[in-house]
């Protein structure tokens, strides 16, 4: 596999990346990674060529074989074409995973891969043959392919041929594996059997009781008694299991048996003789090595006699005839282990192999192992991307290793500040809940005459928690973020020159694992505080958007000219939200959609309508389509009847099908607790609105780009078009993003997008401001 290194608009092309099948490990040149798991290494042989885009953050991949891989080269033949080159792989596979990160600054893993690639590209020397820097930089190709890049590469079904000749050829060589196990276990037993039979041939002749000449050599005496003592442990398992033969036979056999009751006894009786025998011999022969080394201690020459050189003997040649035949059967045994070694990791890899062929002719797709890992499914995997070796685990890896000893100190601090924060939100749910200040409460509603300058006051109603409270917890949590992030890459990798780049990746990496901890209770915190105002504004904005609103119908009419205003109102412009006994707005929308407490007695009251009359009468009451289709979606909820027909109702609304990415992505930022997983899908949310704007007006005729003030509008509109559960959620998650957002993240452009959708919010609270002024003026 060829894999191609982009930076600075200039290609550099490592050395090829093999698979040795033979031993079970990626190669680049003569530098072999033996630590790693070889499971997902099938991915060399099936890809032709991987590009590594540094400059555009991007890594592609492909399976082909280009027909003219001259075109890639200049006339000279020297250096790569760019522009050929870039638009070869442009129509390549893409790893996504990677790529959705290139509007979002600050992604762990990925500044890791590119890092790790542009110290590759720098540091890559082609001229000159495994040095100590070159094996670094072959360590490190090794290892973005194995731990980035590999993993997320998806095979299709036009990749189905390329892993069925992977598949074959990995059979093959198991086939030649376990011909070359067999044989050298064959050569293992004959040179088993030719020491037996030296080693009874030394104990008949006598030679080791010290007849002959024999060397002092302490090596041959430690061998040879191993070997003795392996004779012995075979001969009282072959009395066992005899004595166990003669038991059975004593008891179960017939009169016939007695012949064999006789032969087992027999040989049970040989086996314990030849036992002892050898015991004797184990004996003897201690007693004459400790002799030797008494006699070569006592006759030590003085200095200047000269010595003289011992006689050979009959047993000089048959001990080194010994020796020579252990050393060859430890050598058979070391082969016979590592062959099965590699046949354990070849058949690993034709698993994975099979089980990708598997996958693809069940789903279409495969990544070559299981990435979701349910608790509840077999697991057949034969990759963990976990096995790999210390100092090529990731940043978040090693941050998680903080975490997970018990006795870890960050890992006790950890748990006492998550259970604080989290003790601290319940105690402002349930101890302020439903209270607000008696002076707040008279302030509001001083000076107001009609009931709609009470619903629509100039000062807005004070929420069940304070905002100063939410503001001290969020500042708390970012000052022990930060510090326990200092701490963490003071030990990982110490002071350096880098330290303040490395610093804010442990932070975001950290962060998470906070997150996850309090982020449910503090998000709860949030929007208790500003549920009040948000319930307002979207009641202002189901009775006065399309009036107060007028850049509205403007820009509906430049989005959507072919359109009246029936498909793109916004919500119900005469309608109001409903309430419950204590004069609150209920929650109709609880849980992403399903139908709240407000809509229970409505759906009580048109459950048992049919389908087609219940959209009727629900739009005769509204008169607008999206909220018919809100409403009936909420009565049919509580039914669980068949909602397919109600979900087609929203293709007819233009703003809903037009920015439909946006309101999905809206969603699963509200399922998100990370405060960057949270930015980076907003700022996605927003710059697909922009670009959806864009495409849309060139193709009604308008040449000019979008504004900051044409985004303001769009977002405007989308945010009117939310349901009140996500206005408030949303809402609530731009206030906490902001008050946790840490400093290094100024002038990004996440912090834009923040920017530019608080600024939407804020404009609607302005107009719902002027429209309540107004009123009480006029009244």
């Amino acid at each position: 596999m060829y894999v191609y290194l982009r930076w600075r608009d200039a290609i550099k092309q490592p050395p090829k990346v093999s698979l040795n099948l033979k031993r079970c490990m990626p190669v680049v040149r003569t530098y072999s990674e033996e630590r790693i798991d070889p499971a997902l290494w099938f991915k060399v042989l099936v890809l032709n060529s991987v590009l590594v885009d540094i400059d555009r953050r991007k890594v592609f991949w492909t399976c082909e074989n280009p027909k003219d891989s001259s075109k890639f080269l200049d006339n000279n033949g020297e250096q790569f074409n760019l522009q050929n080159f870039l638009d070869f792989f442009n129509t390549q596979e893409e790893i996504s995973s990677i790529s959705e990160y290139d509007n979002f600054e600050y992604d762990t893993r990925a500044a890791e891969l590119f890092e790790t690639a542009r110290r590759i590209y720098t540091h890559l020397s082609m001229e000159v043959f495994d040095r100590v820097g070159n094996v670094s930089t072959y360590e490190d190709l090794l290892k973005i392919l194995h731990v980035f890049i590999l993993p997320e590469v998806k095979f299709h079904l036009k990749d189905r041929p390329s892993i069925q000749a992977v598949y074959d050829a990995m059979e093959n060589e198991c086939q030649m594996v376990e011909s070359s196990i067999n044989r050298k276990i064959n050569e293992k037993r004959h040179y088993e059997e030719s020491l037996a039979r030296q080693r009874k041939s030394l104990v008949k002749t006598g030679l080791l009781l010290g007849h002959l000449n024999i060397h002092s050599d302490e090596k041959f005496y430690t061998l040879l008694s191993s070997h003795l003592d392996k004779d012995v442990k075979r001969l009282e398992d072959n009395v066992v299991s005899l004595t166990d033969n003669i038991v059975h036979l004593k008891k179960y056999g017939a009169d016939h048996c007695d012949y064999k009751l006789s032969q087992a006894r027999e040989t049970r009786s040989k086996y314990i003789k030849d036992k002892e025998k050898l015991l004797y011999v184990k004996e003897e022969l201690n007693v004459q090595r400790i002799k030797k080394i008494k006699d070569s201690r006592k006759s030590r020459p003085f200095l200047g006699r000269s010595k003289s050189l011992p006689k050979k003997s009959k047993g000089d040649s048959t001990y080194s005839t010994y020796v020579n035949e252990s050393k060859l059967l430890d050598a058979a045994s070391d082969e016979i282990r590592s062959l099965i070694n590699n046949k354990i990791k070849l058949s690993g890899m034709r698993e994975a192999v099979h089980l990708t062929i598997t996958e693809i002719d069940g789903d279409g797709v495969s990544y070559g192992f299981n990435r979701k890992h349910g608790a509840f499914e077999a697991e057949a995997d034969m990759f963990d991307p976990k096995k790999k070796p210390d100092d090529w685990m990731t940043l978040r890896e090693q941050v998680q290793d903080f975490l997970n000893s018990d006795r870890s100190e960050t890992k006790t601090r950890h748990d006492q500040f998550c259970g604080l924060v989290k003790t601290k939100c319940l105690r402002l749910l349930t101890g302020n809940r439903g209270k607000c200040s008696k002076d707040d409460s008279s302030s509001s509603t001083e000076g107001h005459v009609s009931k709609l300058s009470k619903r629509y006051s100039v000062r807005w109603l004070h929420g069940s928690v304070p905002k100063k409270e939410c503001e001290k917890l969020c500042e708390e949590v970012s000052e022990y973020i930060l510090d326990t992030a200092h701490m963490m890459a003071l030990e990982i990798q110490g002071r350096d020159s880098e330290f303040i780049t490395y610093h804010t990746h442990v932070y975001i990496c950290y962060e998470k694992h906070v997150a996850d901890d309090v982020m449910p209770e503090l998000s709860k915190v949030f929007k208790e505080s500003f549920r009040n105002q948000c319930e307002q504004l979207y009641e202002w904005i189901a009775t006065y958007s399309m009036t107060e609103l007028e850049f509205i119908t403007k820009l509906m009419s430049q989005l959507f000219p072919d359109e009246n205003d029936r498909d793109i109102r916004l919500v119900n412009p005469t309608g109001s939200l409903p309430r419950d006994t204590s004069g609150q707005i209920a929650d109709t929308w609880e849980n992403g959609g399903n139908c709240g407490r407000g809509l229970s007695r409505l759906s009580k009251s048109l459950e048992h309508l049919p389908l087609s009359t219940l959209v009727d009468t629900l739009h005769e009451q509204t008169g607008n389509l999206a909220i018919t289709f809100e409403k009936a979606w909420s009565v049919v909820s509580c039914e669980g009847d068949s909602t397919k027909s109600l979900k087609s109702l929203c293709k007819d609304d233009k703003i809903y099908t037009t920015f439909s990415e946006f309101f999905k992505l809206v969603q699963k930022e509200m399922k998100t607790f990370s405060i960057f997983d949270k930015l980076r899908l907003l700022s996605r949310a927003v710059q697909i609105v922009q670009s959806r704007a864009e495409k849309l007006l060139k193709l009604k005729g308008h040449k000019y780009d979008l504004t900051t003030d044409d985004m303001l509008d769009i977002l405007i509109l989308l945010i009117c078009k939310l349901d009140p559960n996500s206005l408030l959620c949303l809402y609530a998650d731009l206030n906490l993003i902001l008050h946790l957002t840490p400093s290094f993240l100024q002038g990004s452009m996440s912090q834009y997008c923040l920017v530019t959708l608080t600024g939407a919010f804020q404009h609607l609270f302005e107009r719902q401001e002027l429209q309540g002024t107004s009123s009480e003026t006029n009244a």
